[in-house]
């Protein structure tokens, strides 16, 4: 895969933007709280701030450059776990 140029990253921002409604974007990140029982001594550790027991599912979803006027959808960046600092690796 080719290195991206500057002309790359507006077009894909702008592909990014036509279907979300998000200017100056090349992707986006987000997170669920996945309700789970509490794990064995684990105490509070799972409990969050909505006042349930829960893991983290964070994802990245990124504009790839597919072709002319195109732009796909990747996800490389997934990581489920438990509370606290989550690095997407």
């Amino acid at each position: 895969m080719p290195k991206p140029t500057k002309e790359d990253w507006v077009e894909i921002s702008n592909i990014f933007y036509s279907k979300t409604n998000f200017p100056n974007c090349l992707g986006a990140i987000d997170g669920k709280h996945i309700r789970c029982r509490n794990p064995n001594n684990s105490g509070s550790f799972y409990f969050n701030y909505k006042k349930y027991f829960s893991i983290v599912l964070m994802a990245i979803v990124i504009g790839v450059r597919t072709g002319a006027a195109e732009a796909a959808y990747a996800a490389p960046g997934l990581s489920l776990g438990p509370p606290g600092p989550a690095n997407i690796k």
